[in-house]
């Protein structure tokens, strides 16, 4: 019988050739990506005279004081952006993680069907094709109308209540604005995840004596590891670099995030692009750090249910 395949030193050199060939391709992609931060990082240890003069040159001599100035000029104050973005985004990522898992949990299991379940999970998976635009005069309406924030105040060493403020103009709206922006693809993952875990463990668990809250936090919130992890990648870079909401709700400096103060150095009256490119190395390295610690995580998630026994 004539076979097709080939075998022999032929063989072994087309397989050497594809090799080389993906290799040779993965590293152009790699140069073609990693160029625009390796480029930036340069830009970081230049003065913006030498940036105007010669863009693609290299940093000599180096200097490292752009990122002294960045987090010691109190006038700059970028250590005060840094604590609001960490407060926001944490506060987001950890409001629209729980959120998520357990509605996602909700719309997977058919144990939870109640009425409505799939026009409701419909009606939430259509919101994700509109973009914020649409909704944001609304929401800023909103930021200013809901007056939950306590205003106090120190009047001869003694707290005094002065009324409730809008949620305009400080954190917790971002916080608010970037979890329910992050919802609905959140819960979408999390949903196709859930359903693909196989009954047999809810059953052997509901055997065990485990109730609806204890076999969701017990046994169906471990599991979803990988899918929490790539949800938590994708919504941290989102809220960490998210600009539009922040630029219209938080107008005070003191309540300003990252994406405001780079935005700062590169203005209509001023632009000093040394700066501006040390602060974008800062504003990176924590999400390069994040992915580095869930990458395992995070394929896993993107991979869950490619393959079903």
């Amino acid at each position: 019988m004539a076979t097709t395949a080939l075998s022999g030193p032929e063989s072994l050199t087309q397989r050497r050739l594809w090799r080389w060939l993906a290799v040779g391709g993965l590293i152009v992609f790699t140069v073609i990506v990693g160029f625009p931060f390796i480029w930036m990082l340069l830009l970081s240890f230049r003065n913006t005279t030498e940036i105007l003069t010669a863009p693609f040159g290299l940093p000599i001599p180096f200097r490292a004081g752009n990122y002294v100035t960045l987090f010691t000029d109190p006038q700059i104050d970028f250590l005060r952006y840094v604590l609001n973005t960490v407060i926001v985004t944490g506060g987001a990522l950890l409001l629209s993680t729980m959120l998520s898992a357990l509605a996602g949990y909700g719309f997977a299991r058919q144990r939870l069907n109640f009425r409505g379940r799939e026009l409701l999970f419909g009606v939430m998976f259509i919101s994700i094709m509109f973009p914020a635009q649409i909704s944001l005069i609304a929401q800023f309406q909103q930021m200013v109308s809901y007056r939950v924030i306590p205003q106090i105040s120190i009047v001869d060493g003694q707290l005094q209540f002065l009324g409730w403020g809008p949620l305009y103009n400080n954190l917790l709206a971002l916080i608010i604005l970037y979890a329910a922006t992050r919802l609905p693809i959140s819960i979408f993952l999390l949903r196709t995840f859930y359903a693909q875990i196989p009954q047999d463990i809810e059953d052997a668990a509901r055997i065990d004596g485990c109730s609806d809250w204890s076999m969701f936090w017990q046994v169906m919130f471990p599991i979803s590891r990988p899918a929490l992890a790539t949800i938590v990648v994708f919504n941290f870079i989102y809220c960490w670099n998210e600009f539009l909401y922040a630029i219209v709700m938080v107008p005070t400096r003191t309540s300003r995030t990252l994406p405001l103060a780079i935005f700062n150095f590169l203005g209509e009256n001023r632009s000093d692009y040394a700066l501006g490119a040390a602060s974008l190395v800062a504003s990176t390295l924590p999400v390069l750090v994040l992915y580095l610690f869930l990458s395992e995580r995070f394929i896993e998630g993107m991979t869950a249910g490619a393959v079903r026994g």
